[in-house]
């Protein structure tokens, strides 16, 4: 039987079929996310493209999380369920060598039967990399986000009312009727990394239960807006919505998820 992707990739799976549970990362640059679109690449396109190739039987997958084009994935995680007995280390092989090179498999083994890349996730950590030298540097500006001189104390007042469990609406791109936007954040901070390598880089982590549409691109906007005293210290519950324009994504990357 060849292999075919059966169903959307969002459906929990737990009929007694084997679970594969897949890491890579991703240069999100030339992607137009991972999710698929028609006419547009996509990192779910690319894997499933070489899965249908290589399983010999019908399959569904699920991701950790949902990245928007241009952003990156140090540690994404993909959920395969099928009927097929392919061995993981020779599945490890064919789509390191048959996958594009924007993407690199890390590694390939069995799951539980139940397990499920998004669902069975409790918490995701997003990083954000802001570049804060007086002059861009042309060769990060697909990874970061020049913003010029920028003070990480500063950042960090706005960052800091944003642990807890908060209504994070006014951070979240068009969500969809009765849809909850209340999150639990379990951590966010911005800091300077302790590399001589990163130059005047500013990076900021968060740690959630889940995030909704560009929530952490808007965080970053809104901290960058207040670091710079063009908007007050406010609560998320308190923020409007007009005031959270996102920052662009090439600074964007998932970096863990728990389970």
């Amino acid at each position: 039987m060849s292999g075919a992707c059966l169903t959307k990739f969002e459906e929990p799976v737990g009929d007694g079929r084997r679970a594969i549970r897949i890491d890579l990362a991703y240069d999100g640059s030339e992607f137009s996310g991972y999710a698929k679109q028609p006419g547009r690449r996509t990192v779910q396109e690319e894997l499933e493209s070489v899965l249908g190739q290589v399983l010999g039987a019908a399959f569904e997958t699920a991701v950790a999380g949902r990245t928007d084009a241009g952003v990156h994935a140090l540690s994404q995680v993909v959920s395969v369920h099928t009927e097929s007995d392919r061995a993981c280390e020779k599945l490890h092989k064919s789509l390191i060598k048959m996958l594009p090179p924007d993407i690199a498999v890390a590694s390939v083994k069995d799951a539980h039967v139940g397990f499920h890349a998004r669902h069975s996730a409790i918490s995701r950590r997003y990083r954000y990399r802001i570049g804060a030298s007086e002059i861009p540097d042309p060769t990060m500006r697909h990874n970061t986000w020049w913003t010029g001189p920028i003070k990480t104390e500063d950042l960090n007042r706005a960052a800091e009312l944003l642990v807890g469990t908060h209504d994070f609406r006014a951070f979240c791109k068009s969500p969809a009727p009765g849809e909850s936007t209340v999150r639990d954040v379990i951590e966010a901070q911005w800091f300077a990394p302790d590399s001589p390598l990163v130059g005047d880089e500013i990076c900021f982590e968060i740690e959630a239960n889940a995030f909704c549409h560009q929530m952490v691109r808007r965080i970053v906007g809104r901290c960058v807006a207040v670091a710079r005293g063009k908007c007050d210290v406010l609560a998320p519950e308190e923020v409007d919505v007009l005031g959270c324009a996102p920052a662009p994504p090439q600074g964007l990357y998932l970096v863990a998820v728990k389970y």
